[in-house]
């Protein structure tokens, strides 16, 4: 047997970069054996082939590197979209190999689109392609594509690029990202798909496409028992019937499988005394061994005096009305239709402690974990201004590729107590939480991904979260993010970000909201002006002015009232009233006096013999109670406020305004 020579240190660390670039475009790997397309370890020795890839750096780079110069294999996790069309070479002079079928498709359905392709040692391809199940549904089943062999994904595995067999090299000849496939390719194989083994077993008579909701559940069940029959277990067991639930007309999510799995397994158990739970899933294994409940020593139940005790009377506002310490807001929007520069925005005037949106911002370092790359990022940096800001830290998504959700929210939060920052932004949840297909759907998958940020919120964190917007008809604001309705059910503000109902310049966006807290706007108009977002106004912007006047009137000569007597004299609601008190203490126009307890509460009154002339609002802003017995007061433009022309103080430094600039009130 020939020796095959050894590979020179540069073949090895060009295996290990590409191997890298594989685990960035969502590939797992696994270690094959030296100038071979085989498993390293043999399943004599405990090897399980393709199902020992795990999407692990460390790992990769460690087998890579051995003395031994290792080959490895490619494949996508269960729920990736992603195929590889393995085009064959052929045998020179016998065989032809890809290019006359791939011209004959090209001839017949147009171009197929350039993607990532590597070149194998035979002169073949392997042509990786994102199936879009969002448009053309379940990838057609079987093991071909268009007469090619095709590797779906947890389905079989092929020779990762950089690797080398008898002295060739799998070699990247195209794109360093992958494409969809193309539509014409897509509805092409859909109707072209050969009817597989699935397709001829039936339950009741009934083919797979046409067991209808309401019996999906019980045909699943009736197909994982007969599978356990016949011994299949485990993983391979759940890829059998997940490749079933893909052929119905309505498949189930990949937890309801497991259920059915469950159920099935728990049938086949030979003795309930002493049941064999080797091959039970957790599902099943936990159905057969309930235990009596046990009594937790010290868990604290805490009585509504207490809860009130530990909370402060108002809330710890980052941004007001939306964004709170010890809470978490979600923000829903369609792609590309402004939510990343709403975030920047916010960023930019909360680092500078500036209003935004006509609310004012507490200040502060904050953390982000985005999924735009440096080049896009960068973009957006330049026109908020904070490209030279140290007290803006950055995670980028593809640098967490491989770390699993809980590790990289435990570092995210560790640097934000190493920088001092309260305020934490992730966008988008959950391309960091690592859901794709049906993960995304799952309430499981999806409180899994809001738990840890649930624990940083209830120690004090505020947490801004981006979701993508659901394509299909939303029946209420809770329903907008795409995937599971636990993701909005788990936080405390939800923000959707839509266009203008009814029409309208292009630039104008609406903010809906639904809130835990009284001081949420429902609705915000605001419009995209340089670059950046404005406040044109919210629909309580009426009302607001009303109860300004209100209150005023009421604590004209008054000793001082409590918020519940301003809420009875003025006939406003509760909200108007509480928003009203904090613009007016914030602008000095009125004073808060007393403890704030529950039997203590504050109460409000003008600073002495204070008058107050009220000026309708200009601009779209707000207007501004000017206290006249202060001395000098001038009408220019406020720098820090876009579109804002109000009454401006004289100040230490010169003529201030009071809104944008609370601390320089004597």
């Amino acid at each position: 047997m020939a020796t095959v020579p050894a590979q020179s240190p540069e073949v090895v660390a060009r295996r290990i970069e590409l191997a890298m670039q594989m685990l960035d475009l969502g590939g797992w790997i696994f270690a094959l054996a030296h100038n071979s397309k085989k498993p390293w370890l043999p399943k004599d020795k405990g090897g399980e082939g393709f199902k020992d890839a795990k999407p692990d750096r460390n790992m990769a780079h460690t087998f890579l590197s051995n003395p031994g110069q290792l080959n490895y294999g490619v494949v996508f996790p269960e729920g990736s979209d992603v195929i590889t069309l393995d085009l064959d070479g052929g045998d020179k002079g016998t065989r032809p190999g890809w290019q006359q079928d791939w011209q004959r498709q090209y001839e017949r359905l147009g171009p197929p689109g350039l993607t990532y392709i590597v070149r194998t040692p035979s002169g073949g391809r392997h042509a990786y392609y994102r199936w879009r199940s969002d448009l053309y549904g379940p990838m057609p089943a079987g093991d071909e594509l268009l007469g090619w062999t095709v590797r779906k994904p947890w389905k079989g595995y092929v020779v990762g690029p950089g690797s080398a067999v008898n002295g060739a090299t799998y070699e990247p000849v195209g794109l360093d990202t992958i494409a969809d496939f193309p539509e014409p390719w897509s509805r092409a194989a859909l109707a072209e798909r050969k009817p597989s083994a699935d397709d001829e077993i039936k339950v009741g008579g009934q083919a797979p496409g046409e067991i209808v909701v309401g019996h999906r559940h019980n045909y699943l069940r009736n197909k994982a028992r007969h599978l356990v029959g016949v011994g299949l277990t485990g993983d391979a067991l759940f890829a059998a019937v997940m490749d079933i639930n893909r052929q119905l007309a309505e498949p189930k999510t990949a937890d309801e499988v497991r259920d059915a799995i469950g159920e099935a397994e728990t049938k086949f158990q030979r003795d309930p005394d002493e049941p064999d739970t080797s091959k039970l899933s957790v599902h099943a294994h936990r159905g057969l061994y309930r235990q009596t409940p046990e009594i937790i020593e010290g868990l604290v139940f805490y009585t509504a005096v207490a809860i009130a005790a530990m909370t402060p009377e108002e809330v710890d506002w980052a941004w007001r009305g939306y964004v709170a310490h010890g809470a978490i807001t979600e923000l829903v929007g369609p792609p590309k239709l402004g939510k990343t520069t709403i975030v920047l925005g916010l960023i930019h005037a909360y680092v500078h402690r500036r209003h935004f949106l006509g609310r004012w911002t507490s200040g502060g370092p904050v953390v982000v974990l985005s999924e735009q790359g440096p080049t896009s990022l960068r973009g957006g940096l330049t026109r908020m201004r904070l490209e030279d800001r140290e007290d803006v830290h950055f995670l980028l998504y593809r640098d967490t590729r491989g770390h699993e959700w809980p590790d990289v929210i435990a570092t995210t939060l560790m640097r934000c107590e190493e920088v001092g920052a309260r305020l934490l932004v992730v966008d988008t949840l959950p391309a960091f939480a690592g859901l794709v297909g049906e993960d995304e759907n799952s309430a499981g998958h999806a409180l899994a991904a809001m738990d840890p940020l649930m624990t940083a919120a209830g120690d004090g964190m505020a947490i801004l979260v981006n979701r993508h917007r659901s394509k299909g008809p939303a029946r209420d604001i809770a329903d907008e993010g795409r995937g599971s309705g636990a993701f909005s059910g788990a936080v405390d503000v939800i923000l959707s970000l839509r266009r203008k109902e009814g029409g309208g310049r292009p630039t104008i966006r609406e903010l809906h909201a639904a809130s835990r807290f009284d001081e949420t706007p429902e609705k915000l108009v605001i419009e995209l002006e340089e670059g950046e977002y404005i406040s044109l106004g919210e629909d309580s912007a009426v009302e607001s002015s009303e109860g300004r006047r209100g209150v005023l009137d009421a604590l004209e000569g008054s000793s001082g009232l409590t918020e519940t007597e301003l809420i009875e004299t003025t006939g406003k609601s509760r909200q108007t009233v509480r928003r009203v008190i904090e613009d007016l203490v914030r602008t000095g126009d009125i004073e808060r006096l007393g403890p704030g307890t529950a039997h203590h509460p504050y109460r409000f009154a003008g600073p002495g013999s204070l008058s107050v002339q009220t000026r309708p609002p200009t601009g779209g802003g707000r207007g501004l109670e000017t206290d006249h017995s202060r001395p000098e007061t001038a009408t220019v433009n406020c720098q820090d406020y876009r579109g804002h022309q109000l009454q401006h103080r004289q100040g230490p430094s010169g003529f201030f305004c009071p809104i944008c600039h609370p601390e320089e009130i004597a």
